[in-house]
């Protein structure tokens, strides 16, 4: 090349050529060697395992997949060519044929990567054409640039003329049955209150279609549903929108779905999961971009008189006509039907990842947006996390937290950035992990907030090691978070869980100092007390009780943590009251409200109950839903007086002072 050169080194093991390994060395006329590059890195220079499958029986299983042509065999000297070749896994080099069909068909030469051991078929390509797409490398970003595309390669190739694969299938939201015009969109009639409401709801559908080359080659575009004026729902698309405007013709999005869902698929298989699979048989796991749900009226009387000028309601045919955005993205795991445990028909017989049209645009254009989703996907087909952690301080949401801090921490790692969603979420992103947060005092029990301790400690720990290091670190992650060896898990099983695999990738040392930079995090073993109220001395005065703590925490349900109705179900964290000498009563006095539902709505909020106890932390025990406490411990009462949650608690013995300790649930 033009002033200086670019070398690549390609590694041979056993007489064998590594496939996809090499060493890429640009060199400066000036200044000598620039930089050096290790494409799809090698852990350990070993073999793992012999061939077990001959040449004949590699061929033969890449004939079953092969073309069926008239008048042409296959296996006529020249059509065909089989060698052996090592591919790069996580603890070392494991044996893999490389048979190649040929075709009648211009432009077609197949590439089949058969593994040597189990026959199992690993890859197929055509080496000839590829179908190539328009990509962000990540995203538009906070400048919201939607012309910084990436020319790219579709690997695998897409099958047909939709893009699927063996691993995924990606749909967009048509607001009309099949995506044809006039045929109106599909609906459903669901309960809404005390009516039944007829909605539209998204056929979903593959769209994106190859032009004459066998190419994807579109162009981003956004749709803009930001309110114009404060406290009207003006987020609507009305039912007599035409198809060429509406979102699933952003057939970018599907491109940017299908290969961004390999690229992270490949980053898992590269650390540690080397034949993972979200796909159920070869069907593709389902991905729908641009998602929108039922313009509902969420926003009080004003939002429902903004939807009826719009035509978005007929009260006497009692529909909803309109789709409106929303900012998200989710993962829906398969729960069968009716089981009434998600609003709308978001329950389905397969696991889904649905990527919203958000009010400033589609959500799949942030790619780390997309890699956290199928973090969640792959969680739960791997340590399958869920429910609460139990244990002496009270409950907490962990599993829903430990599934957020890895989703947080594979996106982070696979973009080489802590802030994530910068396009869908602005210049901070939808949350940043730049800075290590620590537990308790950065708990508020909320589970993506409380995922934020897990995912920036793991970046923080990441940052001071070598690069090689950080590639080693990342599968112990991998392997780890696919290891936890129970659902409820809390942190503390997490940590460990990662550290086992981390002695194995690295060393005793390495291991040994990630529990050391946990604990100091107090992610092992947390002890979740945090102080309410702390005494400020004054010269001549009475001491005086200030407030301290968390502004706002989140309180969990009964049915949510795994406790009976009607039982104290303790909250994630014990407050803790230093009182003065001779204190008789204590009054907490704290606002509360309901949460919102999937839609916003404001629900209710719970009655609540107190555990208290003096001296010493409360310590619980669990029983098949039943909660237990010490003897010495006492159920109290919590009052609403207006929006304020009140509890009152007289006769205490202090004369000396010391700690009080409470539980709300």
């Amino acid at each position: 090349m033009e002033r200086g050169a670019i070398l690549r080194f390609r590694r041979i093991f056993e007489g064998l050529k590594v496939l996809d390994h090499e060493v890429i060395r640009r060199f400066s006329e000036d200044r000598g060697l620039v930089y050096e590059k290790e494409v799809t890195p090698l852990n350990r220079l070993r073999g793992i395992a012999p061939f077990a499958v001959t040449r004949d029986e590699a061929i033969s299983i890449a004939l079953e997949r092969g073309p069926e042509f008239p008048h042409f065999d296959p296996l006529q000297p020249g059509n065909w060519s089989a060698q052996q070749a090592w591919r790069v896994v996580s603890n070392g080099l494991a044996p893999t044929w490389v048979i190649h069909i040929s075709s009648p068909l211009p432009y077609e030469l197949l590439e089949f990567r058969i593994d040597a051991v189990n026959g199992v078929i690993l890859d197929r390509r055509n080496l000839v054409k590829k179908a190539q797409a328009h990509v962000f490398e990540r995203s538009p970003g906070v400048d919201r640039n939607l012309t910084e595309v990436e020319i790219v390669d579709l690997e695998p190739e897409p099958a047909g003329r939709v893009l699927q694969s063996e691993e995924f299938q990606i749909r967009a939201c048509c607001i009309e049955e099949d995506c044809e015009a006039g045929r109106g969109p599909v609906q459903i009639t669901l309960p809404f209150g005390q009516f039944n409401v007829t909605m539209p709801f998204c056929d979903e559908r593959p769209e994106a279609r190859p032009d004459e080359n066998g190419d994807f080659l579109y162009n981003a575009r956004v749709t803009n549903w930001m309110p114009t004026q404060p406290g009207l729902m003006t987020r609507m698309l009305p039912a007599d929108v035409t198809l060429a405007d509406a979102p699933h013709r952003d057939s970018f999005a599907e491109t940017q779905g299908y290969y961004h869902a390999h690229l992270f698929l490949e980053f898992l298989r590269r650390h540690g999961l080397e034949e993972f699979s979200l796909s159920d048989g070869g069907s593709g796991f389902a991905i729908t971009v641009n998602f929108m749900v039922p313009s509902i009226p969420m926003g009080g009387q004003e939002g429902f008189q903004a939807l009826s000028a719009a035509g978005c309601i007929n009260m006497l045919a009692q529909e909803v006509s309109c789709f409106m955005p929303m900012d998200n993205a989710v993962f829906i795991p398969a729960i069968g039907e009716s089981s009434e445990q998600t609003p709308f028909p978001m329950e389905r017989d397969f696991d889904s990842v649905l990527m919203f049209h958000g009010t400033v645009g589609p959500f799949v254009y942030d790619a780390d947006v997309l890699y956290h989703e199928l973090t969640h996907a792959t969680i739960s087909r791997t340590s399958q996390l869920a429910g609460a952690h139990q244990d002496r301080w009270g409950t907490h949401l962990t599993p829903g937290s430990l599934h957020e801090g890895f989703a947080d921490y594979m996106s982070m790692v696979i973009v080489d950035d802590p802030r994530m969603g910068r396009f869908v979420g602005g210049a901070e992103g939808i949350r940043d992990h730049s800075e290590p947060k620590r537990c308790p005092e950065d708990l508020i029990g909320e589970v993506h907030h409380d995922g934020i301790p897990l995912a920036s400690q793991l970046w923080s720990f990441r940052r001071e090691l070598s690069e090689d290091q950080q590639k080693l670190f990342d599968t112990a992650v991998v392997l780890g978070m696919a290891a936890i060896p129970t659902r409820a898990a809390g942190y503390t099983d997490a940590i460990e869980a990662i550290a086992v695999e981390l002695e194995l990738q690295l060393n005793a040392q390495q291991a040994e100092a990630f529990l050391t930079h946990m604990t100091n995090a107090g992610l092992v073993d947390c002890e979740r007390v945090m102080d309410l109220l702390k005494v400020v001395e004054h010269e001549g005065q009475r001491p005086e009780l200030v407030s301290q703590g968390p502004e706002e925490v989140f309180l969990a349900g009964a049915q949510q943590v795994g406790v009976r109705e009607g039982q104290h179900a303790p909250t994630f964290f014990q407050g803790r009251i230093m009182m003065p000498p001779g204190t008789v009563s204590v009054q907490l006095r704290f606002a509360m409200e309901g949460s919102g539902g999937f839609m916003g709505e404001e629900q209710d909020a719970p009655e609540l109950t107190a555990v208290l106890r003096d001296g010493a932390p409360i310590d619980f025990q669990f029983d098949d839903g039943r909660v237990t406490f010490n003897d010495d411990a006492r159920l109290y009462p919590i009052v609403m007086q207006g929006q304020d949650a009140v509890l009152d608690v007289g006769g205490l013995d202090t004369a000396c002072g010391g700690p009080l300790y409470v539980s709300l649930g």
